[in-house]
């Protein structure tokens, strides 16, 4: 005889507590798992699993599954485990982590202390750190994940070496990046443009890992200043080991090549000169830069050169630790008599030398200055430092230009070459809009997550069409998690609103209400607010500071001069558990 729903109610209720019913849910019947709401009542959650298999005509086969697994012997893994293991694996096997770890972290709040479960979560934790380390260069989420690594097991793989490598790149990054202007207003137009891209290549020489990231830059060029400089005795000529190439420089010769800097900006300099090293058998660039305020660039002439056979574009470099290492320059390639500009940025230079690889597909559009879309008549190669990008002062060696063709050749124009709709500045000072893609606010304060493991909160920089890279933060809380930006003492007496596009995932969780707090006096003046209403459209939230209340456990803010902290809180009981927010254009009104 057919159960009754009755009974099968009565069953599903005996069998399953409220996690392991959602559990059994996510594993069989995705579509109810995707209907339950944060805090909705087991019951209710039944009914609407009922419902689903009648509607279906899929009744006994929910008996026959319930079944199943309570035959299970015992020891044995539960079904649901398996079946988790199985689909974890798979997913880890093509390098989908994001999707792994949320399933295997819903799986290990059901299937505590499985060991299946636990192997392949610590190995989706720590490839998804590398991924931020060394694909995308995204040292906050890349220390977060290093850190969740080590909470579990302290000498997973090299987790304890690459903590220190991202701990010690953070310290430099905030050292050299952070600009002098408390705060800045976004003085002209620009197309908003920011792209975080990493690539890294096994190279004859060793690993190269190249990183990009566009941000709105100044576009004028004045007329370079040329430098010659005698060479030395030629060295035996660097070969690539593609077929198809053409050598761009190698500073055997040093010739039609030299520097620029702004005309009104005499603290902004770059004295090259072709120098025989040791350890490149040869002569290579030497740059010295300083850049106090703007930026200084070394380029070199290419002649209306064709550079359509070709896809790639190579050069070996290396840095001068006592000068300071820099975190990032610009490469610029021009075309037309330089009046058409694609740029990318570079990161990963050391003390060591090591080859950089440039697809041509890579290089950006920036500002309202025309892209290549097009590979002849290429009329100059530059190399630019900039101060909040470079840092202030550094050195840099150049070695072996090429272009080569590895692919098919030169791309065919994309749609960047479709001129796109230059958006107003903000008429609002800003503190973060986050499109250098990177963990520095506009006030040149640090960006990052709070918490109390094993609450977690995982902030990313993504790229957003139409809006460059906004900051993705992921929460999985008990009791509570922030996103915190600091204010590096600012005064926001002059200011009347705090002013913030947000939206949310429904897939992952919209949060009832999110908490903002406001801090001063070390910390110990806090004034909160609660926004609600999220919801998964783009919508800009506008906070009077006035509105802006005590804690009632800490004191309230006394005065709005010297601010230390933004932070956007979660809260288990306000926000929900789980959830995905995203931020862009923090900025204030007067």
């Amino acid at each position: 005889m057919n159960p009754s729903t009755a009974d099968i109610r009565q069953l599903l209720t005996e069998h399953f507590s409220d996690d392991e019913l959602s559990t059994f849910c996510f594993d069989y019947f995705p579509e109810v798992y995707n209907s339950f709401s944060a805090g909705m009542p087991k019951g209710q959650k039944i009914q609407i699993l009922i419902e689903h298999c009648q509607r279906r005509g899929t009744t006994a086969d929910l008996v026959a599954l319930i079944e199943k697994i309570e035959s299970r012997t015992p020891g044995q893994a539960p079904i649901g485990a398996q079946d988790v293991v199985r689909k974890a694996q798979a997913l880890l096997d093509i390098e989908e982590l994001d999707e792994t770890i949320r399933i295997l972290r819903q799986a290990r709040k059901q299937y505590r202390a499985n060991a299946d479960i636990e192997r392949l979560y610590l190995a989706s934790v720590y490839r998804r750190g590398v991924r931020y380390y060394v694909t995308e260069y995204n040292l906050p989420a890349a220390r977060h994940a290093f850190q969740e690594v080590m909470e579990i097991d302290p000498y997973y793989e090299n987790a304890p070496q690459l903590l220190a490598e991202v701990e010690r790149d953070l310290r430099h990054l905030a050292e050299v990046r952070a600009p002098s202007a408390r705060l800045r207003r976004v003085p002209v137009p620009v197309a908003r443009v920011g792209v975080l891209l990493l690539v890294f290549a096994v190279l004859i020489g060793g690993v190269a890992i190249i990183a990009t990231g566009l941000v709105p830059i100044s576009t004028s060029t004045p007329a370079p200043t040329f430098t010659s400089t005698p060479s030395a005795t030629p060295r035996p000529m660097y070969t690539p080991t593609v077929k198809d190439y053409q050598r761009v420089a190698d500073f055997e010769i040093c010739d039609e090549m030299g520097s620029a800097s702004p005309e009104n900006a005499p603290d902004n300099s770059l004295e090259f000169q072709c120098t025989p090293v040791v350890d490149r058998d040869g002569i290579v660039a030497d740059l010295d830069y300083k850049t106090s305020n703007a930026w200084a660039a070394f380029w070199i002439k290419l002649n209306d050169a064709d550079f359509s056979p070709f896809d790639t574009l190579t050069f070996f470099a290396k840095g001068d630790s006592s000068k300071g290492v820099l975190p990032a320059f610009k490469l610029e390639l021009k075309r037309q008599g330089n009046s058409r500009v694609s740029v990318i940025y570079l990161r990963g230079i050391t003390d060591e030398w090591k080859q950089f690889v440039v697809p041509f597909d890579q290089l950006r559009e920036f500002g309202d200055v025309p892209p290549l879309c097009g590979w002849d008549a290429m009329s100059e190669l530059v190399f630019t430092f900039e101060s909040d990008r470079s840092g202030q002062q550094g050195t840099v060696y150049l070695d072996d230009i090429y272009v080569e063709r590895r692919g098919e050749g030169a791309p065919s124009p994309g749609l960047e070459c479709i001129p796109a709709e230059t958006p107003s500045p903000p008429s609002s000072p800003v503190i973060a809009d986050f499109d250098s893609c990177a963990g520095i606010n506009y006030l040149g304060g640090p960006m990052g997550a709070a918490y109390d493991p094993p609450d977690s909160l995982v902030e990313t920089y993504v790229q957003e069409p139409g809006r460059g890279c906004v900051a993705r933060l992921e929460y999985h809380i008990r009791a509570w998690s922030a996103f915190w930006m600091k204010l590096q003492d600012v005064d926001l007496s002059p200011y009347s609103n705090l002013v913030f596009d947000i939206k949310a995932d429904p897939q992952l969780g919209i949060p009832a209400e999110m908490k903002i707090e406001l801090k001063r006096a070390n910390g110990q003046e806090v004034s909160i607010i609660y926004v609600s209403e999220i919801t998964a459209d783009w919508q800009t939230k506008r906070v009077p500071l006035s509105d802006f209340g005590p804690t009632g456990v800490t004191a309230p803010l006394s005065a709005l001069t010297a601010m230390e902290e933004l932070a956007f809180t979660f809260e288990a009981n306000r926000s929900g558990t789980d959830g995905v927010v995203y931020l862009d254009n923090i900025a204030l009104e007067p």
